[in-house]
């Protein structure tokens, strides 16, 4: 981002402003070595984490966490603050069930 002659930053491409987002990409690291039983058991409370917790980030989400692929999740936030917290939020939520 350059300052322009106003003030106001603007990008190479021409716009005024530039938004800055951050992405949370999760994968479930070795997701098909799991028994069937077991991962569909942590998809199911990944998946109801995850609802939960977008319901609570719906101001900070341009798009909301969702699986993708089957053991992976990813989503769009406007400030990466709030994605480290949906992050750690997730962890923890998922360490008490």
């Amino acid at each position: 981002m350059v300052a322009s002659k106003r003030g106001i930053p603007y990008n190479k491409f021409g716009g005024d402003t530039m938004n800055i987002y951050a992405a949370i990409l999760i994968d479930i690291e070795n997701s098909k070595a799991y028994q069937v039983g077991y991962r569909n058991a942590l998809q199911d409370c990944i998946y109801s984490c995850s609802k939960k917790l977008n319901e609570i980030f719906v101001e900070q989400l341009e798009y909301e966490v969702r699986f993708c692929g089957g053991d992976a999740l990813q989503g769009l936030f406007r400030d990466p603050v709030a994605a480290m917290l949906y992050f750690r939020l997730l962890e923890i939520m998922i360490l008490i069930i």
